[in-house]
């Protein structure tokens, strides 16, 4: 590996949404997610791999808006009816080579599906590496 990890301020500045957390915050989603990439991915994925997960960590944890539904979720409402409530989110199809597993995790935000197609070209995503949200 000749990449460095990427820091706070570096993963800030990729993503701008998440410039109101604690430097503290990000950099320990930064530490899990490089747990879970390491140095084994190429010089010019592994930092976008790295703040790609952390992201999606962030989102699916909620470190944004604890209390709130988190933005960037992937899946839209696709039907709501009003009698015995229930609502319908569509689901984007899951792209070849991706396990149901992983898509099924990281397939639920817009970070998750970028981290996948990463992860496809630096040695796949195998379900037994998948980190459970």
């Amino acid at each position: 590996m000749s990449y460095t990890v990427p820091t706070a301020a570096e993963f800030k500045a990729r993503h701008p949404r998440f410039a109101t957390l604690a430097d503290g915050t990000v950099t320990l989603y930064i530490a899990d997610a490089y747990a879970q990439v390491g140095d084994a991915w190429s010089d010019t994925d592994g930092p976008t791999g790295i703040m790609c997960l952390a992201a999606h960590l962030m989102v699916m944890e909620g470190a944004l808006a604890p209390t709130k539904t988190s933005m960037g979720v992937g899946n839209q409402i696709k039907k709501v009816k009003a009698g015995e409530v229930e609502t319908e989110f569509s689901t984007d199809a899951k792209p070849d080579g991706i396990s149901g597993k992983s898509w099924a995790i990281y397939g639920r935000t817009i970070y998750g599906q970028r981290y996948l197609d990463l992860a496809a070209r630096n040695g796949g995503q195998s379900d037994a590496a998948v980190l459970v949200v």
